[in-house]
């Protein structure tokens, strides 16, 4: 069902901006808050956004990703084992899988402004800090100050995710998968460029100089967030439903697992890939990355380009995300491949598999699209308070699956062989999907139904005369003058 989303400020309540900071709201007044088909349409202050958010993206995902290098070796040194480390790296989604909900809750009580700028500080200065545990003792000492630091370091980010997603719904109301696109694609680079600058600057500076360089960067990013940045000057409302109340939606739900599962499956691929191509095919670590880009860079390449698609025929988001995540699921069915397929291992069978993958997962950027539209049309307000419990949801979900990805592999890696493991993983995302698809046919029969009869999707009693046939009309007309007349 297409739903035509507005404004904020046609259903709100505004509060008057002192001094020179920038209200959102007057940019809006500039703007329909649709990017049409270029650039040049939108407002200054718009583009200032959009830029910030990409750049905020590519580098806290560029420092997520920048670990992987040299951060378990290091933290060996320190007494820190695999367990610990796993930990370590899962602390930082679970983080964020729990607090986004609760963040997106009250957006419009903390300000999405102040939630933005906050979340990029916290964010950059836990960066930096951890670049300095080196220096703590060994042992369990080192271990629990890192788990507090990439604690509050998801903190942030998961702030600054759940504030950034609901702004450019909120400035962009109509164009929001195709925003949220051109986010992921600069998270899908940071992802991919993230590693090559983490081992670059520990071989330059040591474990320090990598944190203490992307911890600036992003520092200052929220320095100037704070003097540039549109203020969203929307006053608190009453809230028409929790975020319990949205999570028990079924398309929310099934939705919802296509995401926990697709990010699962990208987990699983991060701790057991790498292993499976060094010993099948004898890869080089740099042939084992570059297998990485090409899922990275196919992610980052099309995820724009579903959101495109999507803003375009917003009938069909469901569609495309059931399409989406079967791909995904296939890929993963080729990528080992599964022994009943009896194709044989072959190094263009993998690189058209990590292609696959790429191009499936990128779908998920219509699942937020999706969470907004189904809230609005349960009846929540269509503002800013709503697209932050949506934002909270998506990152929930997505972190959820990010954080038990891992821990699966790792079971599944040390109980079967990487395809038995690999096909496990493809059949989830497959199921999900085949899921999403009865529930597609069941709500267009569910439509069907209720537009049948005389009356399809009509409002007024003139709607209705008008549908009706003459003989039916005339027989009403002619009882209603005889009432009249008694």
């Amino acid at each position: 069902m297409e739903i035509k989303r507005n404004s904020l400020k046609d259903n709100v309540e505004t509060v008057p901006c002192n001094g020179s900071t920038r209200n959102l709201d007057e940019t809006e007044s500039q703007s329909t808050g649709s990017i049409g088909n270029s650039w040049s349409t939108i407002s200054t202050d718009q583009k200032f956004t959009v830029l910030t958010f990409c750049l905020a993206n590519f580098v806290v995902s560029a420092f997520y990703a920048l670990l992987a290098p040299f951060f378990p070796s290091e933290a060996a040194k320190k007494g820190a084992g695999p367990v610990a480390v796993g930990i370590i790296f899962a602390i930082f989604q679970f983080t964020i899988g729990v607090s986004s909900p609760i963040l997106g809750s009250f957006i419009t009580h903390i300000g999405a402004k102040f939630m933005y700028t906050t979340g990029v500080m916290v964010c950059g200065f836990s960066a930096i800090l951890f670049g300095f545990l080196d220096r703590c003792p060994d042992g369990s000492v080192y271990i629990t100050m890192c788990l507090v630091v990439r604690t509050f370091e998801a903190l942030g980010a998961s702030a600054f995710y759940t504030a950034g997603f609901a702004i450019i719904a909120h400035i962009f109301p109509n164009n929001v998968a195709v925003m949220f696109g051109g986010l992921e694609l600069f998270t899908g680079l940071g992802f991919m460029i993230g590693p090559v600058i983490g081992g670059g600057l520990f071989e330059l500076g040591g474990f320090t100089l990598p944190f203490v360089c992307l911890g600036s960067v992003v520092c200052i990013i929220g320095a100037v967030s704070i003097f540039l940045l549109p203020v969203q000057n929307v006053l608190p409302v009453p809230r028409e439903g929790s975020v319990l109340d949205l999570i028990r939606l079924p398309i929310i739900l099934i939705v919802g697992l296509c995401l926990v599962t697709g990010t699962a499956a990208l987990g699983f691929l991060d701790t057991t890939l790498s292993t499976h191509l060094k010993n099948t095919y004898k890869l080089s670590p740099f042939y084992v990355g570059c297998m990485f880009l090409v899922m990275s860079g196919v992610y980052a390449l099309t995820a724009p380009c579903w959101g495109r698609l999507s803003d375009k025929y917003q009938n069909c988001h469901n569609n495309f995300v059931c399409f989406g995540f079967a791909l995904a699921g296939l890929s993963l069915f080729l990528m080992g491949p599964v022994p009943f397929l009896h194709i044989g291992h072959h190094i263009w069978l993998q690189i058209t598999s990590s292609a696959l993958m790429g191009l499936g997962l990128s779908t998920l950027v219509i699942a937020f699209p999706v969470f907004i539209e189904a809230a609005v049309e349960k009846g929540y307000p269509d503002g800013l308070a709503t697209y932050g419990l949506a934002a909270g949801l998506f990152n929930a979900f997505f972190s959820l699956g990010a954080c038990v990805g891992p821990l699966v592999g790792g079971f599944l890696t040390n109980t079967f062989h990487f395809e038995t493991s690999a096909a496990f993983m493809g059949g989830c995302e497959i199921l999900s999907a085949l899921i999403l698809l009865v529930y597609i046919c069941w709500h267009s029969c569910r439509q069907r139904h209720r537009n049948g009869g005389f009356f399809t999707e009509v409002h007024t009693p003139s709607e209705k005369q008008l549908l009706l046939p003459k003989s039916i009309s005339h027989t009403r007309k002619n009882s209603l003058c005889n009432l009249e007349q008694h």
